[in-house]
């Protein structure tokens, strides 16, 4: 009868009884094994294991060697061997410091790209004569754009458009005032001027400086040229 058979014809409980017999032998086996192993190496250990006077031996004489080589060092000094090597060691640490500290590289200057398109700076006038000029050489603007640019660049932070006081001056009847401002100057020459130029003329009971000074780089010709004939075309 094969082993199949065996186990199929067997009682369950027999089978369980037999497994558990096999197991508790195996794990008595295994137990007394791993006892007279750990037993033998434990013996072994302290057999081969120096003794404690062996350990006081090899210390003392550690400690002996140790206190012969220190009394037979010689201190460090100088000699003509490496006197010329220290001299240079310390003059190149002391150029090498110099150097970090009271000398600056070069800044390195990036080649210009021709093909980089350089920024339009508008013309910053001071005079009659060279405003009207400029003005008359805008291009032709676009009112519609004017709005556009009134709050893209800044200008609604500043400027109302009913006559509210503000930090600077309403747009409300800026055309009509712009033409009398100053001398020889139209309400194109005053407003331009105005926006290039800032601090050139200052309405009375508003502060200079307040406005910035670098619009001349802020706006092309063309957005000048809309924010005048938006500002020509609903605010006389």
């Amino acid at each position: 009868m094969d082993l199949a058979n065996l186990l199929k014809t067997t009682d369950p409980a027999i089978l369980l009884a037999i497994a558990s017999g096999a197991m508790l032998i195996a794990s008595l086996v295994l137990g007394v094994g791993f006892t007279v192993g750990g037993r033998a190496l434990s013996s072994w250990l302290r057999a081969t294991a120096p003794s404690e006077k062996e350990v006081d031996a090899a210390e003392k004489r550690y400690l002996q060697d140790f206190i012969k080589s220190q009394a037979t060092s010689k201190p460090f000094s100088m000699t003509p061997t490496n006197e010329p090597v220290l001299i240079s060691l310390v003059c190149f640490l002391g150029a090498y410091l110099a150097s970090m500290l009271f000398i600056t590289p070069p800044a390195v200057k990036e080649p210009e790209n021709p093909n980089k398109p350089k920024p339009v700076v508008l013309t910053v006038v001071k005079d009659a004569a060279k405003a009207k000029k400029v003005a008359s050489e805008l291009p032709a603007g676009n009112a519609a754009n004017g709005k556009v640019l009134y709050e893209d660049k800044g200008c609604v932070g500043c400027h109302t458009l009913d006559g509210k006081a503000s930090v600077g001056p309403s747009f409300q009847g800026v055309f009509t005032r712009a033409a009398s401002r100053k001398p020889e100057y139209g309400a194109k020459e005053y407003v331009y001027e105005s926006v290039v130029n800032p601090n050139a003329y200052v309405v009375d009971g508003f502060q200079q400086g307040i406005m910035p000074n670098n619009y001349n780089t802020q706006f092309k010709p063309q957005e000048i040229a809309d924010l005048l004939a938006w500002l020509e075309a609903n605010y006389k």
